[in-house]
């Protein structure tokens, strides 16, 4: 990597999966900055880490706007001298079947989850890119892979992050960029603990290989291995973090 201290980007890093990713990279020594809509998350998150100043940075922004993406990653460069670490993580879900899907619901659903993905990604690659280093870890999900009901609009944005990490891995290889992703399936949060209480949702648990729902832990345990020297050799590859939930399919 170009630094040895890791400077990392987390989108969405406020709460949740992204919250326990960027607690990670926070405890490997690393210096994390944030990004997310909630500017009361986004505060709070700072308060929290109060103690850690000069390692961590806090933003409130839009990631499906490219300029906020590269006004973020250029005010990164300018505190800490490069980025090392992109973890696209920010997104946004809901249930709506199919027929009741607004025009404006697809829009934002693929606007965040996968034209955000691919502006960060692109304002992060010409960073990395002059470092002739960098790693870029994006959040998939099990839905890349194999839908669920009420979901066509988050399938498609999550199928498109997939394709999206290979096309990028073949594209930034020659600059010394991996790129890799991670597809969790049914993980607790405290905004998803409720969902799993009722069908599908423990349907969905009952089928896993090991009958269990993830911790957003695990899913940060995956992204920080791609994001290290020891996934040096690993591109375009999609980890799967589902307790062998596919697996059954």
């Amino acid at each position: 990597m170009a630094s040895a201290t890791q400077r990392v980007l987390v989108t969405g890093g406020v709460s949740g999966i992204g919250q326990a990713i960027s607690g990670r990279f926070l405890e490997q020594d690393a210096k994390v900055a944030v990004v997310d809509v909630d500017p009361k998350a986004v505060d709070r998150w700072h308060q929290e880490h109060a103690n850690q100043q000069s390692n961590v940075q806090t933003h409130v922004g839009d990631v499906a706007d490219p300029e906020n993406a590269a006004i973020i990653i250029q005010a990164i460069v300018e505190d800490w001298g490069g980025l090392d670490v992109l973890v696209n993580n920010a997104a946004q879900s809901r249930y709506e079947h199919v027929l009741d899907i607004t025009p404006e619901s697809w829009r934002r659903i693929i606007d965040v989850n996968l034209s955000g993905y691919f502006f960060c990604a692109q304002a992060a690659a010409r960073v990395m890119a002059e470092q002739r280093s960098g790693r870029i870890v994006n959040l998939a999900s099990i839905n890349s892979f194999a839908s669920e009901p009420s979901a066509a609009h988050y399938a498609a944005s999550k199928g498109g992050v997939a394709a999206l990490t290979r096309s990028l891995a073949v594209d930034l290889g020659e600059y010394g960029i991996t790129v890799n992703a991670v597809a969790p399936g049914p993980i607790l949060t405290s905004k998803t603990k409720h969902l799993f209480r009722s069908a599908p949702h423990t349907t969905q648990i009952a089928r896993t290989a090991l009958g269990r729902a993830g911790e957003p832990g695990e899913v940060a345990a995956a992204v920080a291995w791609l994001a290290s020297q020891e996934a040096s050799l690993v591109t375009g590859h999609v980890l799967v973090t589902d307790g062998g939930l596919l697996a059954g399919v």
